[in-house]
């Protein structure tokens, strides 16, 4: 088995193991009746973003792996490294929200967010950097790499992500 293959088994589990955690979080959180911070298009937005994750952290994941890809130099080979560091991160995140939200309740996520977002994302360009580097990319295209196609993931799922 090749890395670019198991590069490939490895971002879609985790994408697919973060849509089903964060869809997951987002049913339980619409059901107790919490809705996110600041304004949203429509009442009960967990509802609506319960679907949306299902087909917004795949795509989060694609945009970021070619993205990384093309920036470090290493595509087509590349091109799922990053989408495993991308769905490392996502995975985290979610799992530590879940946890912090049977903890601190969902008054108390903000103050957990703070550490949590920055581990996650550190975790994730991590991830992301060792698998560019896998595939012959130099640290230092492998590092901008993911950090582009994290930001180009995020531009994509921001407006639908919260």
């Amino acid at each position: 088995m090749t890395e670019a293959s198991t590069d490939r088994r490895w971002a879609l589990s985790l994408l697919v193991g973060a849509a089903a955690a964060w869809s997951g979080l987002c049913v339980a959180l619409w059901w107790a009746g919490h809705a996110p911070s600041g304004p949203t298009p429509i009442d009960g937005w967990y509802g609506l973003q319960a679907a949306l994750v299902w087909l917004v952290v795949p795509l989060q994941g694609l945009v970021a792996g070619r993205v990384a890809a093309r920036v470090a130099g290493t595509r087509p080979l590349g091109t799922w490294a990053a989408s495993v560091g991308l769905g490392a991160a996502v995975l985290l995140f979610v799992v530590s929200d879940w946890i912090a939200w049977a903890a601190v309740g969902f008054d108390g996520l903000g103050a957990v967010l703070r550490v949590t977002a920055p581990v996650s994302l550190g975790l994730g360009v991590g991830v992301g950097t060792w698998r560019l580097r896998a595939v012959g990319a130099p640290a230092g295209r492998a590092l901008l790499g993911v950090l582009t196609g994290f930001f180009v993931a995020a531009v994509v799922g921001g407006p639908f992500l919260r």
